[in-house]
């Protein structure tokens, strides 16, 4: 009856252990997330006035004017998408 218990637990063991390494494989599969700024969508000086129906120089305008915000990435301009959202 040892044997048979010990058996049992060394199987179990077994078991469990290949779960872990299921389980530890599904979490290196997810992606980590990204920081709040990097998840954000950014759209050039062209594609936010695309997007607010606005002419390039209109946009600039309401840029020195406070209306809109943008920021520098490096070094080109973007607007942030919930940036133009709110400007809506």
């Amino acid at each position: 009856m040892f044997i048979s218990n010990q058996q049992i637990i060394i199987e179990d063991y077994r078991l469990i252990k290949q779960d872990l390494k299921e389980i530890k494989a599904a979490l290196c599969l997810q992606k980590k997330p990204k920081k709040e700024e990097e998840s954000e969508a950014y759209y050039t000086e062209a594609q936010a006035a695309e997007k607010l129906q606005l002419t390039r120089q209109t946009l600039y305008n309401y840029r020195k004017k406070g209306l809109i915000t943008a920021s520098n990435k490096g070094n080109a301009l973007r607007y942030k998408k919930q940036d133009i959202d709110n400007f809506r």
